[in-house]
């Protein structure tokens, strides 16, 4: 259904060309691949067997290059404790109280104990 307008675009773009299922190899070059982005990149390794090795090389180079966003790792995880997002369900809640409850039991603090 796109296929002919893609087909009729003037510039072309790298998803142009992989939808239409063309050749690839003109974005192998040096200049065209350092302008692909990462989605780009794993789509042509697809496509281009014999260089999915060095691709997954230098996807994994660009990805250790890239320095940990701390302060948004920090908000996620707040958000998460805030929202209890690490509470499994609320079968674990209760085993936690009915623990808490037992522990209390043992160690006398609840008046029944000796």
């Amino acid at each position: 259904m796109i296929a002919p307008y893609l087909a009729n675009k003037r510039d072309r773009t790298f998803f142009d060309q992989y939808l239409l299922e063309s050749q690839l190899a003109s974005f192998l070059a040096p200049f065209e691949y350092n302008r692909l982005n990462s989605l780009e990149r794993i789509l042509i390794a697809q496509r281009t067997p014999g260089r999915l090795d060095g691709i997954r090389m230098d996807l994994r180079d660009r990805l250790s290059l890239r320095a940990p966003d701390v302060v948004s790792e920090y908000f996620r995880f707040e958000g998460a404790l805030a929202a209890g997002g690490l509470t499994f369900s609320t079968r674990n809640a209760e085993i936690d109280a009915a623990s808490g409850v037992l522990t209390k039991r043992m160690s006398g603090r609840d008046g029944f104990g000796p």
